[in-house]
């Protein structure tokens, strides 16, 4: 017999649905999913910010304190602190306009599918991010020591690999959320 026979035979003999769907159980997933995404992206956001500032500020007080002139460096230096004043720019703008979302299982999803949405699009920025950053690495070292640039290069790459592979997951994750928003939707109509 095909699953929708089934169906009708175990509703025509039960008088109620095959299958149901406990609401209690939904609302307890969505909530979890929505305050995972919120921590992550917090979290996500505070490390590039804290990481930034600290090591950006350091290489413009080290490399002014002993009065270098690698340019390099000193771009390095501006460009780590302005990042992390930008982040916090987007992330004061993105907290003061934070949508009402429904009180309800729908609402905490698409909460959730916001700050995942959010989450995603700054892990593959801070990808682009990190390639710069190695650029400014590369020339701010110089080639004089070829096997300290080789290492450095490594460092970059495994760096590179690591994001990618973070941004895979936070992908996953944004599509789970997207799963269970279909879900609720086809369970609405």
């Amino acid at each position: 017999m095909e699953f929708e026979e089934l169906k009708r035979v175990w509703d025509k003999q039960n008088e109620k649905p095959m299958y149901t769907i406990d609401h209690n159980t939904l609302q307890s997933i969505s909530s979890k999913k929505k305050k995972s995404a919120i921590k992550k992206a917090r979290l996500m956001e505070l490390v590039l910010i804290g990481a930034n500032l600290v090591a950006g500020s350091t290489l413009l007080i080290s490399h002014t304190v002993k009065g270098s002139n690698n340019t390099f460096a000193f771009l390095m230096g501006i460009v780590m602190v302005l990042t992390a004043l930008v982040i916090l720019y987007y992330r004061s703008r993105r907290l003061s306009n934070l949508p009402t979302y429904e009180q309800t299982i729908y609402g905490d999803v698409e909460h959730g599918l916001s700050e995942a949405k959010y989450v995603v699009r700054l892990s593959r920025i801070m990808q682009y991010y990190y390639f710069m950053i190695g650029i400014f690495m590369v020339l701010a070292k110089g080639f004089d020591d070829w096997a300290q640039t080789v290492m450095v290069i490594g460092f970059i790459g495994f760096t590179l690999y690591a994001s990618t592979w973070e941004h895979k997951w936070y992908v996953r994750k944004y599509n789970d959320l997207r799963g269970l928003k279909k879900t609720l939707e086809s369970d609405r109509d």
